[in-house]
């Protein structure tokens, strides 16, 4: 085997209950800027230094819960917290296709139309053979490339959102300008995807 198992936690383990999640910790980001860090597997771990990352760097206080299961996955829990998140954020050490992020993505379209959803996972590609963190850092599964993804992400949907509601005040704000935020919007959202994470100017 590859790595060490995550023995962390063990002060807030909760029994395992067939298809439910666990809390890990509750943030109070708010729909504003509030981030859910639903993590499964190895990347609970790397999803409570995510957290660690936004809350001493940039002062985003995340929710980080343990999936515990792929699938089914805590559809219960999603459907209690996603209005208090401005993003999810799944994570997984798997391919995205036909994986965990890919489930829950579909499924929160479905259910939570306008929720925004970041995937991070293993791209669809060959991977070389190296030790496990050199490898994560190159996929860009390790905590700093996620975190920074998380926060370009985050910002720009408050940039964007708040300067039509600038334009809204000052009564400037045409039927034409808010209809294009929403297709700008995706438009920037898929670009910070592909780059990885690259600054890019909002």
């Amino acid at each position: 085997p590859r790595g060490e198992v995550y023995d962390g936690l063990e002060e807030i383990r909760e029994p395992i209950v067939y298809g439910k999640s666990e809390m890990i910790c509750h943030g109070t980001g708010g729909k504003k800027n509030g981030v859910l860090l639903f993590a499964v597997g190895s990347m609970v771990e790397t999803a409570v230094l995510v957290r660690e990352i936004l809350l001493q760097e940039k002062g985003i206080d995340a929710t980080v819960v343990n999936a515990r299961f792929a699938q089914p996955f805590d559809g219960e829990m999603l459907d209690r917290d996603l209005s208090e998140h401005r993003l999810l954020v799944t994570m997984e050490e798997n391919v995205r296709s036909g994986g965990f992020g890919e489930h829950v993505e579909s499924w929160v379209s479905e259910h939570h139309p306008g929720q925004e959803v970041l995937c991070i996972s293993v791209p669809d590609a060959y991977v070389e053979h190296g030790a496990v963190p050199v490898l994560k850092k190159m996929l860009g599964l390790d905590p700093e490339s996620i975190a920074e993804k998380t926060f370009l992400l985050l910002r720009h949907h408050l940039a964007l959102w708040d300067v039509i509601a600038n334009c809204e005040i000052d009564g400037s704000a045409d039927a034409s300008v808010r209809e294009a935020v929403p297709v700008v919007d995706a438009a920037i959202c898929k670009l910070i995807r592909l780059t990885g994470g690259v600054r890019v100017a909002c």
